[in-house]
């Protein structure tokens, strides 16, 4: 879906406002092989297990993918914690470090899961699966996100870096 945004006058004399204007940043396509191959065979992460990412000792399951678990809910490896509410609730968690002249962004989504009274459980009911085609979305959504983002984040930052928020 390729809709557009109104922005209002002010909004466009912003110095930044060109950065809204350009074509998305072509996705490598290694990332787009990924996005064809189908669900990853690997297993991800556990939502229960899922300080072993925030710790960087989730090397043996999943790091770029998606898919569907045993029990029905979905997960995302893509590239601030948060809990999603609505139709399709799901924790996120992002986990960036130092790589190379920038940082490493590392992404990962449990899809059907929430925040009830304080704790996060599965809400999924029993039987029931999430579609591959939601996790294969919020993929396809991720590699286009961050792979823009790569692409303006260093021009943007030279630009503006040293300016206050």
């Amino acid at each position: 879906m390729n809709k557009k945004v109104g922005v209002s006058h002010e909004e466009m004399a912003l110095p930044y406002y060109k950065f809204f204007t350009r074509p998305l940043a072509e996705v490598p396509a290694e990332k787009l092989a990924v996005l064809a191959g189908g669900p990853s065979p690997v297993r991800a992460v556990p939502f229960a297990d899922r300080n072993l990412f925030l710790k960087g000792e989730d090397q043996d399951y999943c790091q770029t993918g998606y898919g569907v678990a045993e029990d029905g809910t979905a997960h995302g490896q893509s590239m601030v914690c948060a809990i999603g509410e609505g139709g399709c609730p799901a924790a996120m968690t992002h986990v960036w470090a130092p790589y190379k002249n920038g940082i490493l962004f590392r992404s990962r989504f449990w899809i059907g899961y929430a925040l009830v009274e304080g704790a996060y459980r599965k809400i999924l009911p029993e039987g029931a699966w999430v579609p591959d085609l939601v996790p294969k979305g919020l993929f396809a959504h991720n590699i286009k996100e961050f792979t823009n983002l790569a692409a303006i984040l260093p021009e943007l930052y030279q630009e503006f870096g040293s300016q206050p928020l």
